[in-house]
Formats: C-alpha cells, sequence, structure tokens
C-alpha cells in the first residue's frame, strides 16, 4: 500500500540489503507514506537521511511533505519547508501555494499569507487567477 510506511520501510531495508542504492523517487515514496499515516517525525527523519546520503530533495518530494504538514494541521512546519524548497532552488507550482494559503487560511494563521505570498515573489512565475482571487478573499 502506498500509505503503510511499515510496509514501505520493510521494502527498503530489503533494498539496502541488496545494495540497492535509493535515489530521490524511492525517498519521497517513503516520505509520502509517513506524511499520509500522519507520522511525519518520522517523515523528516527520512528527509535528514535522504540529505546524509547525498539525495538531494527535489519538488515532488517538497510537495509531499508540506501537504504532510498541512494535514496534521502544522502550517508553521509546512512554511519552514516552503522556505527551505525555494532555499535548495526548487520551484513550487500554484496548487501547492494554493494549497497553502487553504491551509493557512483554515488555521486562522492569516499572519503567514505573507509568507506564502514572498515566495512566489522570489521566483514569479504564471499563477492562475484563482489564486490571487484566494488571496484576495482570505478573510
Amino acid at each position: 500500500e502506498a500509505d503503510d510506511p511499515d510496509r514501505a520501510f520493510e521494502i527498503f531495508r530489503e533494498m539496502r540489503q541488496w545494495n540497492i542504492k535509493p535515489n530521490v523517487v524511492i525517498y519521497t515514496c517513503l516520505i509520502d507514506a509517513c506524511c499520509k499515516s500522519g507520522r511525519m517525525d518520522k517523515a523528516s527523519e527520512v528527509l535528514c537521511d535522504m540529505r546524509a546520503n547525498g539525495v538531494f530533495p527535489n519538488a515532488v518530494t517538497y510537495s509531499c511533505i508540506i501537504h504532510g504538514y498541512c494535514s496534521v494541521s502544522d502550517v508553521d512546519s509546512a512554511l519552514e519547508m516552503l522556505e527551505a524548497m525555494t532555499d535548495e532552488d526548487c520551484t513550487p507550482n500554484g496548487k501547492l501555494l494554493m494549497s497553502l494559503v487553504h491551509h493557512v487560511r483554515n488555521a486562522n494563521r492569516l499572519d503567514l499569507v505573507g509568507v506564502v505570498w514572498m515566495v512566489h515573489m522570489k521566483k514569479p512565475h504564471y499563477m492562475a487567477p484563482a489564486f490571487y482571487l484566494k488571496l484576495l478573499h482570505i478573510t
């Protein structure tokens, strides 16, 4: 199952026993399984392990962990990951930014909307008009 982290880690251990070096896709699958089961501490641990092994997260990896933090209502950690994402030159897509605005609003943390906006402005790219409408109707 895609959201069964125990099974995913079992397969991961087997891969290592066979000297198969995990790549970004494998690590992202582990992170996604942890996030879908609400085990954000384990997802963060995998992210650290990933970097320690010379594999760097991509936009998909960051999107998984950001959505995971949002799903457990930890918007502060989600925004920390968003900032790490852009610091590592990964560009968030419009869907991710809209989702963050939605979760920030639901958490009644309107003070954080500016953080999402500033991330968008670091590397402005086309955003669907719905993103701007969501920002306008934030309250």
